[in-house]
């Protein structure tokens, strides 16, 4: 009724097989070994640009608090500090400033730039600063636009 085959011609047929198979599985296991160090890399060079983009970020934030301390002094003796205008002679336009990390010992060269007008006796302020920071071979900027105006 039913054909059976020999034991041995069954055998013959799937010689060499299991050498395949370890073959094929190393050539995946390699593939994703090569994928996992490739994503690993490139998520080390995401995190450094990360770190130095927020060293520029920052870098910038203190550039226009150093700006605005410049042009809103504070006041002294009890009487209100008067704003000064962008133009005026005790402030260069624009100023540059180095901002060093204590953390890193590495500095940050930041350029601040200040734009007034005055409408109904108000004086209305543009505060640009723009920040570098490198880390290795990596060059991050990072630019802040602030607006203030005068009471």
């Amino acid at each position: 009724m039913f054909h059976k085959r020999p034991l041995i011609s069954s055998a013959k047929s799937q010689r060499g097989s299991m050498l395949v198979i370890a073959i094929f599985i190393m050539v995946v296991m390699l593939l994703v070994g090569v994928g996992m160090v490739n994503i690993l890399s490139t998520s080390g060079q995401s995190v450094a640009y990360e770190v130095s983009g927020t060293r520029a970020y920052a870098a910038a934030n203190s550039g226009v608090q150093i700006k605005l301390s410049e042009i809103f002094p504070l006041a002294t003796g009890g009487n209100s500090g008067a704003a000064l205008r962008c133009n005026d002679a005790s402030l260069s336009n624009p100023s540059n400033y180095n901002i060093v990390s204590n953390h890193l010992g590495k500095s940050c060269p930041v350029t601040v730039t200040c734009q007034d007008f005055q409408h109904d006796g108000v004086t209305y302020y543009e505060i640009s600063s723009q920040a570098t920071c490198s880390m290795g071979n990596d060059v991050t900027s990072r630019t802040v636009v602030i607006e203030a105006r005068s009471l």
